[in-house]
C-alpha cells in the first residue's frame, strides 16, 4: 500500500549520529505548490 502524504506547513528535519552529532538538516518554509490541502 502507497499512502501520499502532503507537508502543508512549514516543516523542518535533523538526523542524528550515534554520538548526538547532527549529520545533516533540511527544511521547507512553505507549502509546496500544489500540496493537497484536504482531507484524505
Amino acid at each position: 500500500m502507497i499512502q501520499h502524504i502532503a507537508f502543508d506547513r512549514p516543516f523542518g528535519v535533523v538526523a542524528f549520529d550515534g554520538s548526538g552529532m547532527p549529520l545533516f538538516t533540511a527544511w521547507q518554509s512553505a507549502a509546496p505548490g500544489g500540496a493537497d490541502r484536504g482531507g484524505a
